[in-house]
Protein backbone atom coordinates (compact mmCIF):
# COMPACT_ATOMS: atom_id res chain seq x y z
CA UNK A 1 0.00 0.00 0.00
CA UNK A 2 1.11 3.02 -0.86
CA UNK A 3 0.76 6.86 0.66
CA UNK A 4 -2.57 8.52 0.71
CA UNK A 5 -3.06 11.81 0.24
CA UNK A 6 -6.57 13.43 1.40
CA UNK A 7 -8.05 17.33 1.07
CA UNK A 8 -10.83 17.37 3.98
CA UNK A 9 -13.11 20.46 3.46
CA UNK A 10 -14.73 22.18 6.36
CA UNK A 11 -16.48 24.72 6.06
CA UNK A 12 -20.54 26.80 6.91
CA UNK A 13 -23.06 25.39 4.57
CA UNK A 14 -26.10 28.07 4.23
CA UNK A 15 -29.27 25.91 5.14
CA UNK A 16 -31.40 25.18 1.59
CA UNK A 17 -28.66 27.18 -0.89
CA UNK A 18 -27.66 24.37 -2.58
CA UNK A 19 -25.32 26.61 -5.69
CA UNK A 20 -24.20 28.66 -3.04
CA UNK A 21 -22.68 25.75 -1.11
CA UNK A 22 -21.37 24.33 -4.02
CA UNK A 23 -19.85 27.36 -5.90
CA UNK A 24 -18.19 28.18 -1.86
CA UNK A 25 -16.53 24.42 -1.71
CA UNK A 26 -15.60 24.85 -5.64
CA UNK A 27 -13.49 27.89 -4.68
CA UNK A 28 -11.97 26.94 -1.56
CA UNK A 29 -10.55 23.77 -3.55
CA UNK A 30 -10.17 25.49 -6.98
CA UNK A 31 -6.32 25.92 -5.96
CA UNK A 32 -5.74 22.19 -6.10
CA UNK A 33 -5.09 20.43 -9.75
CA UNK A 34 -4.44 17.00 -10.76
CA UNK A 35 -0.59 17.41 -10.44
CA UNK A 36 -1.57 17.97 -6.26
CA UNK A 37 -2.12 13.85 -6.36
CA UNK A 38 -4.63 14.04 -4.27
CA UNK A 39 -6.39 10.91 -3.75
CA UNK A 40 -9.05 11.38 -1.41
CA UNK A 41 -11.91 14.89 -1.26
CA UNK A 42 -13.76 14.30 1.92
CA UNK A 43 -17.07 16.85 2.67
CA UNK A 44 -18.96 16.65 5.37
CA UNK A 45 -22.60 15.43 5.89
CA UNK A 46 -25.11 16.69 3.38
CA UNK A 47 -22.86 19.90 2.64
CA UNK A 48 -24.57 21.89 0.07
CA UNK A 49 -28.28 21.66 1.53
CA UNK A 50 -27.64 22.16 5.28
CA UNK A 51 -28.81 20.03 8.32
CA UNK A 52 -31.58 21.47 10.23
CA UNK A 53 -34.68 20.67 8.41
CA UNK A 54 -37.76 20.61 9.96
CA UNK A 55 -39.80 17.74 8.56
CA UNK A 56 -39.96 15.48 5.06
CA UNK A 57 -41.88 18.29 3.31
CA UNK A 58 -39.06 20.88 3.81
CA UNK A 59 -36.45 18.38 2.86
CA UNK A 60 -37.52 16.08 -0.05
CA UNK A 61 -37.19 18.37 -3.10
CA UNK A 62 -33.05 18.51 -1.96
CA UNK A 63 -33.83 14.38 -2.36
CA UNK A 64 -31.22 12.87 -5.44
CA UNK A 65 -31.44 9.00 -6.47
CA UNK A 66 -27.61 7.77 -5.60
CA UNK A 67 -25.77 8.55 -9.13
CA UNK A 68 -27.66 11.58 -10.53
CA UNK A 69 -28.72 14.86 -9.45
CA UNK A 70 -26.92 18.03 -8.56
CA UNK A 71 -24.56 16.61 -5.55
CA UNK A 72 -23.27 13.59 -7.83
CA UNK A 73 -23.01 16.05 -10.75
CA UNK A 74 -21.06 18.41 -8.51
CA UNK A 75 -18.58 15.48 -7.38
CA UNK A 76 -18.42 13.54 -10.55
CA UNK A 77 -16.76 17.29 -12.02
CA UNK A 78 -14.01 17.52 -8.74
CA UNK A 79 -13.78 13.73 -9.32
CA UNK A 80 -12.51 13.95 -12.80
CA UNK A 81 -10.89 17.59 -12.38
CA UNK A 82 -8.42 16.10 -9.93
CA UNK A 83 -8.74 12.31 -10.30
CA UNK A 84 -9.30 11.69 -6.72
CA UNK A 85 -11.87 9.76 -4.94
CA UNK A 86 -14.76 11.73 -3.77
CA UNK A 87 -16.73 11.43 -0.46
CA UNK A 88 -19.85 13.13 0.17
CA UNK A 89 -22.35 13.69 2.16
CA UNK A 90 -26.38 14.18 0.52
CA UNK A 91 -29.85 13.56 0.58
CA UNK A 92 -30.94 10.27 -0.87
CA UNK A 93 -34.16 9.28 -2.50
CA UNK A 94 -34.54 5.52 -2.19
CA UNK A 95 -36.91 2.80 -4.39
CA UNK A 96 -39.59 3.99 -5.96
CA UNK A 97 -41.47 1.83 -5.90
CA UNK A 98 -42.97 2.64 -2.35
CA UNK A 99 -45.26 5.35 -1.47
CA UNK A 100 -43.76 7.57 -0.49
CA UNK A 101 -40.23 6.48 -1.57
CA UNK A 102 -37.80 6.07 1.59
CA UNK A 103 -34.98 8.98 1.88
CA UNK A 104 -31.92 8.29 3.91
CA UNK A 105 -29.12 10.54 5.02
CA UNK A 106 -26.12 9.37 3.08
CA UNK A 107 -22.70 9.25 1.75
CA UNK A 108 -21.76 9.31 -2.01
CA UNK A 109 -18.63 7.68 -2.49
CA UNK A 110 -16.64 8.26 -6.25
CA UNK A 111 -13.88 7.00 -8.13
CA UNK A 112 -11.20 9.23 -10.17
CA UNK A 113 -13.72 8.38 -13.32
CA UNK A 114 -16.36 10.07 -11.71
CA UNK A 115 -18.47 6.98 -10.86
CA UNK A 116 -20.59 5.81 -8.27
CA UNK A 117 -18.80 3.18 -6.98
CA UNK A 118 -20.18 3.28 -3.20
CA UNK A 119 -23.14 4.69 -1.77
CA UNK A 120 -23.07 4.65 2.19
CA UNK A 121 -26.68 5.53 4.63
CA UNK A 122 -26.36 6.63 8.17
CA UNK A 123 -27.53 3.48 10.13
CA UNK A 124 -27.95 5.17 13.46
CA UNK A 125 -30.31 8.20 12.86
CA UNK A 126 -29.76 11.32 15.18
CA UNK A 127 -33.13 13.51 16.76
CA UNK A 128 -32.77 15.88 13.75
CA UNK A 129 -32.85 12.66 11.17
CA UNK A 130 -35.58 11.10 12.51
CA UNK A 131 -38.88 13.74 10.85
CA UNK A 132 -37.68 12.41 7.54
CA UNK A 133 -34.98 9.93 7.37
CA UNK A 134 -34.84 6.19 7.13
CA UNK A 135 -32.60 3.93 8.79
CA UNK A 136 -29.87 2.09 6.90
CA UNK A 137 -31.35 -1.48 6.82
CA UNK A 138 -28.44 -3.40 6.11
CA UNK A 139 -25.89 -1.68 8.90
CA UNK A 140 -22.67 -0.09 8.56
CA UNK A 141 -20.64 -0.63 5.35
CA UNK A 142 -17.12 -1.31 4.17
CA UNK A 143 -15.42 -1.46 0.55
CA UNK A 144 -12.06 -2.55 -1.01
CA UNK A 145 -10.62 0.44 -2.40
CA UNK A 146 -8.79 -1.34 -5.24
CA UNK A 147 -6.84 1.50 -6.84
CA UNK A 148 -5.60 2.75 -3.40
CA UNK A 149 -5.44 -1.24 -2.21
CA UNK A 150 -6.97 -0.06 1.04
CA UNK A 151 -10.24 -1.57 2.95
CA UNK A 152 -12.65 1.72 3.50
CA UNK A 153 -14.90 1.66 6.50
CA UNK A 154 -17.66 4.53 6.44
CA UNK A 155 -19.82 6.10 9.07
CA UNK A 156 -21.87 9.27 9.48
CA UNK A 157 -22.25 11.13 12.60
CA UNK A 158 -24.49 9.64 14.92
CA UNK A 159 -23.53 6.13 13.51
CA UNK A 160 -20.22 6.43 16.00
CA UNK A 161 -22.44 6.81 18.96
CA UNK A 162 -24.54 4.19 21.22
CA UNK A 163 -27.42 3.04 18.80
CA UNK A 164 -29.97 5.94 19.76
CA UNK A 165 -28.01 6.66 23.27
CA UNK A 166 -29.55 3.80 24.72
CA UNK A 167 -26.97 1.18 23.93
CA UNK A 168 -24.89 -0.05 26.01
CA UNK A 169 -21.52 2.46 25.78
CA UNK A 170 -19.15 -0.80 25.88
CA UNK A 171 -21.25 -2.27 22.40
CA UNK A 172 -19.01 -0.07 20.43
CA UNK A 173 -21.56 -1.26 17.37
CA UNK A 174 -19.45 1.13 14.65
CA UNK A 175 -15.80 0.46 15.81
CA UNK A 176 -16.70 -3.21 15.82
CA UNK A 177 -17.46 -3.18 12.03
CA UNK A 178 -14.14 -1.41 11.37
CA UNK A 179 -12.36 -4.21 13.09
CA UNK A 180 -14.22 -6.76 11.72
CA UNK A 181 -13.62 -5.61 8.05
CA UNK A 182 -9.85 -5.04 8.95
CA UNK A 183 -10.36 -1.25 7.36
CA UNK A 184 -7.42 0.59 7.23
CA UNK A 185 -9.01 4.38 6.21
CA UNK A 186 -12.29 5.08 8.05
CA UNK A 187 -14.37 7.95 6.17
CA UNK A 188 -16.39 9.94 8.11
CA UNK A 189 -18.56 12.74 7.35
CA UNK A 190 -20.48 14.83 9.87
CA UNK A 191 -22.76 17.62 11.30
CA UNK A 192 -21.25 17.61 15.06
CA UNK A 193 -23.18 19.57 17.32
CA UNK A 194 -20.86 22.13 19.57
CA UNK A 195 -22.84 21.35 22.60
CA UNK A 196 -21.04 24.12 24.61
CA UNK A 197 -21.28 26.93 22.40
CA UNK A 198 -20.81 29.63 24.64
CA UNK A 199 -16.82 28.43 24.95
CA UNK A 200 -14.97 30.83 22.97
CA UNK A 201 -11.85 28.49 22.39
CA UNK A 202 -11.43 27.63 18.46
CA UNK A 203 -9.83 24.35 19.66
CA UNK A 204 -12.09 20.84 18.87
CA UNK A 205 -9.99 18.44 20.80
CA UNK A 206 -12.65 17.57 23.55
CA UNK A 207 -14.92 16.18 20.61
CA UNK A 208 -11.87 14.75 18.64
CA UNK A 209 -11.23 12.72 22.32
CA UNK A 210 -14.81 11.84 22.02
CA UNK A 211 -14.62 10.49 18.77
CA UNK A 212 -11.15 8.61 19.71
CA UNK A 213 -12.91 6.86 23.03
CA UNK A 214 -15.34 5.43 20.15
CA UNK A 215 -12.78 3.73 18.05
CA UNK A 216 -10.70 1.84 21.57
CA UNK A 217 -11.78 -1.45 19.75
CA UNK A 218 -9.94 -0.69 16.69
CA UNK A 219 -6.87 1.15 18.83
CA UNK A 220 -6.86 -2.34 21.13
CA UNK A 221 -6.92 -4.71 17.65
CA UNK A 222 -4.10 -2.44 16.59
CA UNK A 223 -2.07 -2.61 19.55
CA UNK A 224 -2.18 -6.19 19.96
CA UNK A 225 -0.25 -6.79 16.25
CA UNK A 226 3.02 -6.49 15.91
CA UNK A 227 2.27 -5.96 12.13
CA UNK A 228 2.79 -1.99 12.40
CA UNK A 229 -0.27 -2.05 10.44
CA UNK A 230 -2.51 1.24 10.97
CA UNK A 231 -5.71 2.57 10.77
CA UNK A 232 -6.29 6.13 9.83
CA UNK A 233 -9.80 8.23 10.69
CA UNK A 234 -10.54 10.56 7.97
CA UNK A 235 -13.07 13.12 9.49
CA UNK A 236 -15.12 16.28 8.13
CA UNK A 237 -17.25 17.55 9.92
CA UNK A 238 -19.07 21.56 9.12
CA UNK A 239 -18.69 24.49 11.22
CA UNK A 240 -21.12 27.77 11.89
CA UNK A 241 -24.63 28.08 13.47
CA UNK A 242 -27.95 26.86 11.51
CA UNK A 243 -31.29 27.47 13.08
CA UNK A 244 -29.82 28.18 16.19
CA UNK A 245 -27.99 24.75 16.43
CA UNK A 246 -24.22 25.54 16.58
CA UNK A 247 -21.39 23.02 14.91
CA UNK A 248 -18.24 22.16 16.58
CA UNK A 249 -15.57 21.83 13.46
CA UNK A 250 -13.07 19.93 14.56
CA UNK A 251 -12.59 17.74 10.74
CA UNK A 252 -9.18 15.77 11.51
CA UNK A 253 -7.16 13.16 10.37
CA UNK A 254 -6.15 10.45 13.14
CA UNK A 255 -3.70 7.65 13.12
CA UNK A 256 -5.36 5.01 15.35
CA UNK A 257 -2.85 2.56 16.16
CA UNK A 258 -1.04 5.50 18.89
CA UNK A 259 -3.27 7.14 18.75
CA UNK A 260 -1.77 10.14 16.95
CA UNK A 261 -3.53 13.58 15.61
CA UNK A 262 -2.18 14.07 12.08
CA UNK A 263 -4.04 17.22 11.08
CA UNK A 264 -7.26 19.15 12.88
CA UNK A 265 -9.51 22.35 12.25
CA UNK A 266 -10.83 24.80 14.89
CA UNK A 267 -14.32 24.91 15.76
CA UNK A 268 -14.74 28.03 13.61
CA UNK A 269 -12.39 27.55 10.47
CA UNK A 270 -13.13 27.29 7.14
CA UNK A 271 -10.31 25.40 5.56
CA UNK A 272 -9.05 22.94 3.41
CA UNK A 273 -7.14 20.21 5.47
CA UNK A 274 -3.84 18.76 3.66
CA UNK A 275 -2.56 15.52 4.87
CA UNK A 276 -0.62 12.62 3.62
CA UNK A 277 -1.42 9.15 5.88
CA UNK A 278 1.59 6.38 5.35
Amino acid sequence: MGQVKVAVVQFEPLIGELQRNMDHVAAMISKYTEGDAIDILMLCEMPFTGYCFKDRTEIEPFAELAGSGPTFEWCRAQATRLRCLVACGYVEQGATDCAPPPLYNSMMVLSPKGELVYNARKTFLYATDKPWATANPASFGSWYCPWLDRQLSFGICMDINPNDFTAPWEAYEFASSIVKAKSSLVLFSSAWNDFCPEETSNSALPTIQYWVNRLVPVIESLQSHDDGRNCYFICSNRTGIERGTSFVGGSCVLGLRGPSLLAMAGRFDETVLITTIP
